[in-house]
């Protein structure tokens, strides 16, 4: 994945023409966002000073594990992205669910809200996720879970430059395993450049048996 030219293009493509999908672009990518939190975060979990959403439990929002709430550290220029964005929303998530049908006068829209009473997985921004991992598609991202693959990025990512724990505590696990399982891919690598104590300049075999004949 050009996780460079992936950014370049969502905000080329996503922002003025899709602000929903470009918004849940940047929670899935840059705050390493669980599909179920980037569904039910709301607006007053963004600290815009500090530049951290503060991801806790609320009426709707269940998180994975304890472990799953505290801060989620998120670049300035992100924060600055979703402030741009927010006085287009017209709901107390950041992700609004709206769906349109129809053109014209014949045009209809409906919301879909929250729920915590569905016996199966229900996201009230389906078809924002929908849109999300289409567009992924077309961009070369050819995992089975587009949207999910973008954290594991981040992920890997974190653990290249910064370590496997620094990695694990971004992602919020409960434990390092999973980090080092699922996200710590071998993005680099892994040396500490030892090699550059040694004589460096390597003798042919034929040449070293000679001069120790000579001697």
């Amino acid at each position: 994945m050009d996780v460079h030219a992936l950014i370049a293009a969502a905000r080329n493509e996503l922002k003025r023409k899709d602000p929903e999908v470009y918004k849940a672009f940047l929670l899935g990518l840059f705050a390493g966002m669980r599909r179920a939190e980037i569904d039910l975060a709301e607006w007053s979990m963004v600290d815009w000073k500090k530049c951290v959403l503060k991801l806790e439990e609320t009426e709707w929002l269940h998180l994975k594990t304890q472990d799953s709430a505290g801060e989620i550290a998120i670049d300035e220029e992100v924060v600055a992205e979703l402030r741009e964005l927010m006085p287009l929303s017209k709901s107390l998530f950041i992700i609004d669910s709206v769906v349109s049908w129809g053109t014209g006068e014949r045009k209809r829209t409906h919301i879909r809200p929250p729920r915590s009473d569905s016996a199966r997985p229900y996201y009230r921004c389906e078809p924002v996720f929908d849109r999300l991992n289409e567009w992924l598609r077309s961009k070369g991202v050819k995992a089975n879970k587009p949207l999910h693959e973008m954290r594991k990025e981040i992920g890997a990512l974190i653990a290249t430059e910064h370590g496997i724990y620094a990695a694990s505590r971004f992602l919020r696990h409960s434990d390092i395993t999973t980090t080092a399982r699922h996200y710590a891919d071998h993005k680099s690598r892994i040396s500490v450049a030892l090699g550059k104590l040694l004589d460096t300049e390597v003798k042919p075999l034929i040449d070293t048996m000679a001069a120790d004949t000579q001697t």
